[in-house]
């Protein structure tokens, strides 16, 4: 096949002469796929940003018979960040299979930039000029319609961020909800993961219930696996006797063969039911033991991981998260943690045979515990403040203008103010939040 851009498909000699085809590193064009891939995993670029970098810089395609070399195209560059032709594997026939060619990236690079190519396309948010982790993920609580990020700018060029409900900028809906500042959205959405979060020894609890849940669900088909291996026990003496059968000259070697094969497949198909029936077993064991680990201080967790780490984590623990006009927000839990925890982190429902169903329904979620397990024990944590700051290069630059504090506020940031002030916000952090004075902040939030 012919090579993807970085790579040249070229024709070589060995020691006797004899041509052979083979696939070479394009030295031209290599750089700038490692430079795509590498400044990618930062999380900081769109994909557009990195193709347009890139053809500044001079990328262009392969010149073929029929056509010139020019400039990558979109959606190319998209499957160039997805080919896994780059970390030395051949896509055949929907299966990977290893190459001899030589990688071109590393396979911790490859497995980060996945990762956020997911959670972007998770959160319909590709493109990052105004980025922010919660984008694709908050819902307006009065009518259900996405929340948007918005930046509007004062009279004096300083810029604010909001969220505000899409319903109402568009008039689908009659919504009233008023627009809700970033800093605030990002604490209430915080807070909420102290209502899911559990300590150990409640994991303890919790991990014990689940393996009883599944023991039993496995016990029930112990008739099943007991038929089956009786089954494999029957073809294997029988293979036994036909083979004693050949040797004491009762039957022909053809005769043998023919009844060897109908055993081998027989036996063979035996345990690809027993592979399975382990399988359905062990792997959703596996998979809600790490979602329970994940709900484990998962609000200290969530306060200090990055920007991607976050996003990660509403993604995976929720369906959506719903912020109604009171500033009180709610995580839609998807499944398993949905089975597993509901405000007081008790196991909802009379069974714990609930949480063995929710795992079998939530097989399309389990990537995504899988790279928020990887990323949390990586480490992708970063420099927060314990007070949950936003390490964010949006929201620093909306909070904390460099222009001279501001006296006037709106109705729906005085709102939020005093809001925030009732769940135990300093005054200092509101005014630098803000852009305001302290005593700014102390006139409009004080009872009267």
């Amino acid at each position: 096949m012919r090579a993807p851009l970085g790579y040249l498909n070229v024709r070589a000699r060995d020691d006797q002469g004899r041509e052979y085809r083979t696939v070479e590193i394009d030295e031209e064009r290599a750089p700038f796929i490692r430079r795509a891939f590498d400044q990618y995993a930062t999380g900081d670029y769109s994909v557009v940003d990195l193709l347009a970098d890139a053809t500044a810089r001079g990328l262009t395609t392969i010149p073929t018979p029929q056509r010139p070399s020019g400039p990558v195209g979109r959606s190319t560059f998209f499957k160039i960040l997805r080919n896994p032709y780059y970390i030395g594997l051949v896509p055949y026939k929907g299966a990977n299979h290893p190459g001899s060619h030589e990688p071109l990236i590393d396979l911790a690079t490859w497995q980060r930039v996945q990762s956020i190519l997911d959670t972007a396309k998770q959160a319909r948010a590709r493109k990052r000029i105004h980025d922010h982790y919660l984008k694709g993920s908050l819902f307006c609580g009065a009518c259900g319609s996405r929340l948007q990020l918005d930046l509007p700018t004062n009279k004096q060029g300083i810029q604010y961020a909001y969220y505000s409900c899409s319903g109402r900028r568009t008039r689908k809906t009659k919504c009233t909800r008023r627009a809700i500042p970033v800093a605030v959205a990002e604490q209430l959405v915080a807070d909420c993961y102290a209502r899911i979060s559990i300590n150990e020894a409640q994991y303890v609890g919790l991990a014990k219930k689940v393996e009883q849940a599944f023991d039993e669900r496995f016990a029930s088909r112990s008739d099943e696996l007991a038929e089956l291996a009786a089954n494999r026990r029957r073809l294997e003496d029988e293979s036994d006797k036909l083979l004693a059968a050949h040797f004491a000259d009762a039957i022909d070697l053809t005769t043998l063969k023919r009844h060897q094969d109908r055993i081998r497949a027989g036996l063979a198909d035996i345990d690809r039911h027993i592979e399975n029936e382990h399988d359905q077993d062990q792997g959703p064991r596996r998979q809600i033991d790490k979602a329970l680990r994940l709900l484990i201080d998962c609000q200290r967790l969530y306060k200090t991981t990055d920007a991607h780490g976050k996003r990660m984590a509403n993604q995976t623990f929720t369906t959506g998260i719903d912020i109604n006009e009171d500033e009180e927000a709610t995580l839609r839990l998807a499944e398993p943690f949905a089975a597993t925890t509901d405000e007081n982190t008790h196991v909802r429902g009379s069974t714990t045979s609930e949480i063995v169903d929710a795992m079998e329904r939530c097989g399309n979620r389990r990537p995504r515990v899988e790279r928020l397990v990887s990323a949390w024990n990586q480490g992708v944590r970063g420099d927060a403040d314990p007070a949950g700051e936003a390490d964010d290069p949006l929201i620093g630059a909306s909070a904390e203008p460099k222009k001279r504090p501001r006296t006037r506020l709106t109705d729906e940031e005085v709102g939020a103010m005093r809001t925030a002030r009732t769940q135990g916000v300093s005054v200092v952090v509101l005014a630098r939040r803000f852009g305001v004075h302290r005593g700014t902040v102390w006139a409009k939030t004080r009872p009267a």
